[in-house]
């Protein structure tokens, strides 16, 4: 393949980790030979920007978007910052809360969770503050996090956003609400602009809902062989599954020939 490739775009989780969340030496060594040949390499992940840093500190790339588009970084540089008005994430939080009782709760404002519960449910580790959610932080949120097992049930919770937010599975365990302005390939496509690379030039990986956007609108999609059946339809080849270095076996096929 004459790839003309100048960017590589990568999903994280189930993507270029492992199932175990490691990175195979095969899959770094790869990337890495990406960088010295001159091409970009950028990760698009729903994790917040000290979920990368702190849990997977031993990755190198050029450019982020974190939070499904909400931060979007490149050479360390803040690109955009596109969240949820601090008025507007409190009311869906109290409204939910209330209407669905016991159901989980979260919204991440500035690197910190504030939950109704105990995140260690879903995330160990992480620092948090247990709240009704009456009393946050007059500050804009990065999404609001909500339970939920099946895509299913996000059509439910349709009524409380207004026309600014969208709500996106993640993972089969949450329902994400963000900005409509903040999404995997909108940050994408802020870094081509401020790097002067036409979408045309870019190949993503990915494997769940979020991915499916940045899969069909990049130049070149590949779905994992782990991904969801969209995520497949969307792209434009299929590789190996993330335990299997998929994205690694096919950059080295196709791109560093």
């Amino acid at each position: 393949m004459n790839s003309g490739i100048r960017m590589i775009v990568s999903d994280l989780d189930s993507t270029y980790l492992k199932n175990n969340k490691t990175i195979s030496d095969y899959t770094k060594q790869i990337t890495e030979e990406c960088r010295k040949q001159g091409i970009i390499f950028v990760v698009a992940t729903a994790r917040p920007v000290r979920a990368v840093r702190n849990s997977i500190p031993n990755i190198d790339f050029d450019g982020a978007v974190y939070h499904n588009g909400a931060v979007v970084h490149f050479a360390d540089q803040l690109i955009a910052n596109i969240g949820i008005k601090p008025e507007t994430a409190s009311k869906i939080l109290q409204s939910i809360n209330k209407d669905y009782r016991g159901i989980k709760l979260a919204v991440e404002i500035e690197e910190h969770i504030y939950s109704n519960f105990d995140v260690s449910y879903y995330w160990d580790g992480i620092s948090f503050t247990l709240t009704d959610f009456t009393d946050l932080p007059l500050k804009y949120a990065d999404k609001i996090m909500i339970e939920a097992s099946h895509i299913e049930e996000l059509d439910q919770y349709e009524k409380y956003l207004n026309e600014e937010l969208y709500i996106q599975m993640s993972e089969n365990t949450l329902g994400i609400v963000m900005n409509k302005n903040a999404s995997k390939i909108n940050g994408i496509k802020m870094i081509c602009e401020k790097i002067e690379i036409p979408l045309s030039h870019v190949v993503s990986f990915g494997d769940d809902h979020n991915d499916v956007s940045m899969l069909r609108e990049c130049g070149i999609g590949v779905a994992m062989g782990n991904a969801i059946r969209e995520a497949k339809e969307a792209a434009d080849y299929i590789c190996d599954t993330n335990d299997q270095d998929g994205l690694a076996k096919w950059i080295e096929a196709n791109i560093l020939l």
